[in-house]
C-alpha cells in the first residue's frame, strides 16, 4: 500500500478498509524513545526518553491510564521496551516478557563513540535464512498470546478492550525463515537507491553513525548487501501474516465492525541507502513509518499526506473511545486526534511535527522538523 517491493496482501487490504497516513514519522528513530513517545503522546526529550536505558517513569500516564478511565480492558502481549521496574504502566495485564534488557543494562556514556551492545557490520554479513532466533520465539508467543486474548474479548461483547499487540519483526537482526525467503526471488531483490558519499560530501551525522556502527571497519559486499535486504522483506511478510492471523479473527468472532485498528511502527531501517543501516537518522528510510488506521463505520480507502508523528496516536485513540485527553492529561499533549483526516479534513497540512535524537553518537541534541514539504 506504500509502493514498495514488500508482499503484504494482509496489511493492503487492511489499508483498503481505512486511512494510509503517506507522512508519518517516528518522533525518535530508536525503540524505547519512541515507544515512550507514542504511549504518553509526549515528545521524548519531555519525559526524559534519551535512549534506550532511560526509565519509563511510572508517573508518566500512557494510552491504556487514558483508555482505563473509560472502562476499557486494555492488555499488552509483546515488546514495549519499558525500562524500570513498572512493567505494566496502565495495563491490566501484560501477556509475553520483554525481549530486551528492562534494567539499565544499555544505558550508554554519551562521551563513547562505540558502545559493544550497538549494532556493528556483522549484523549485515551474518544475515540470512535461519531455522530459529529468539525474535522469531518472541513473535511466535506474541501472536499466540494476543489471539487467545481476542477470543477471550470476544467471550464478553460488552467489555471494550484496548490490544497492544506488538511484534518485533521486521526488526534486524536480519535472519527470516526458509519459508518466507522464498517468498522472494533473489536476484529481484532491489539495491539500495542511494549509495554512500565521498567522506567531504557526507552529512556530519552520517559519518557519525558510520562510526557508530562500525560500518567504515569492513566494505560490505553486494551480496551481503542483497542477502539482508532479502532477509528483511521475508519478515516483514512474516509480520503481515501475523497481522493477517489477527484479522482474521476479528472477523471469525464478529469484531471486526465495531473494532478500530491502528498499524504502525517505532522507526524504519537504513538497510543500506547513503551506506548506512539499522537506525539513529532522520533520513526517510528510518524517520519515516508506516500508520494505517481503519475506524468502525467509515468507508476508508483513503489516503492522507497530512504530516503527523506517532505522539498523535494517544490523542487519536482516546477521540475514538471518547476520552478527553487533553482534560485528563497532567501535560500538554503534543500530539492531535487524527480522527480528522481520517474523516477526510486536510486541516494538518501546515501543522509542524517534531523529532529528536539525543542518544549516544551525536554531541548534542539534534532535532527535525517536518513541516509542508520542507524537512
Amino acid at each position: 500500500c506504500y509502493g514498495g517491493p514488500a508482499l503484504t496482501p494482509h496489511i493492503d487490504a487492511l489499508a483498503s478498509r481505512g486511512t494510509v497516513f503517506d507522512s508519518a514519522y517516528c518522533n525518535f528513530p530508536l525503540c524505547a524513545p519512541s515507544r515512550f513517545s507514542m504511549l504518553s503522546g509526549l515528545l521524548p526529550s519531555r519525559i526524559g526518553a534519551y535512549d534506550n536505558g532511560a526509565e519509563y517513569r511510572a508517573e508518566i500516564p500512557t494510552i491504556a491510564h487514558y483508555l482505563r478511565t473509560a472502562g476499557y480492558r486494555t492488555v499488552l502481549a509483546g515488546k514495549q521496551h519499558f525500562v524500570g521496574p513498572d512493567q505494566l504502566h496502565g495495563f491490566h495485564a501484560r501477556l509475553v516478557p520483554e525481549l530486551y534488557p528492562t534494567d539499565f543494562a544499555w544505558t550508554p556514556l554519551w562521551s563513547e563513540t562505540r558502545m559493544e551492545s550497538n549494532n556493528d557490520a556483522t549484523g549485515v554479513t551474518r544475515a540470512g535464512v535461519c531455522v530459529r532466533s529468539a525474535q522469531m520465539d518472541h513473535d511466535e508467543a506474541t501472536l499466540y498470546r494476543a489471539s487467545a486474548q481476542l477470543h477471550d474479548f470476544a467471550r464478553d461483547p460488552q467489555q471494550p478492550f484496548f490490544l497492544a499487540a506488538s511484534f518485533t519483526h521486521p526488526h534486524e537482526p536480519y535472519f527470516c525463515e526458509q519459508k518466507y525467503w522464498d517468498r522472494y526471488n533473489h536476484a529481484d531483490i532491489p539495491m539500495p537507491a542511494t549509495t554512500l558519499r565521498p567522506q567531504a560530501d557526507r552529512l556530519a551525522h552520517t559519518q557519525r553513525m558510520l562510526e557508530h556502527h562500525g560500518l567504515l571497519d569492513e566494505r560490505l559486499h553486494e551480496d551481503a548487501v542483497r542477502t539482508a535486504r532479502h532477509a528483511y522483506l521475508g519478515n516483514v511478510a512474516s509480520f503481515d501474516d501475523m497481522v493477517g492471523r489477527l484479522l482474521k479473527i476479528l472477523d471469525d468472532t464478529g469484531m471486526a465492525d465495531s473494532t478500530a485498528i491502528v498499524l504502525t511502527s517505532d522507526h524504519g531501517d537504513m538497510l543500506g541507502e547513503h551506506g548506512l543501516w539499522f537506525k539513529k537518522h532522520f533520513l526517510e528510510d528510518c524517520a519515516r513509518v508506516p500508520l494505517l488506521i481503519v475506524m468502525p463505520g467509515t468507508a476508508g480507502d483513503s489516503r492522507s499526506f497530512a504530516n503527523v508523528s506517532l505522539v498523535d496516536v494517544l490523542p487519536t485513540l482516546c477521540d475514538l473511545a471518547g476520552v478527553d485527553a487533553s482534560a485528563l492529561s497532567p501535560e500538554p499533549l503534543d500530539g492531535i486526534s487524527l480522527v480528522p483526516a481520517c474523516n477526510g479534513a486536510a486541516t494538518l497540512f501546515d501543522r509542524p511535527v517534531y523529532a529528536e535524537i539525543t542518544s549516544e553518537s551525536v554531541p548534542a541534541p539534534m532535532f527535525m522538523v517536518r513541516r509542508g514539504r520542507h524537512k
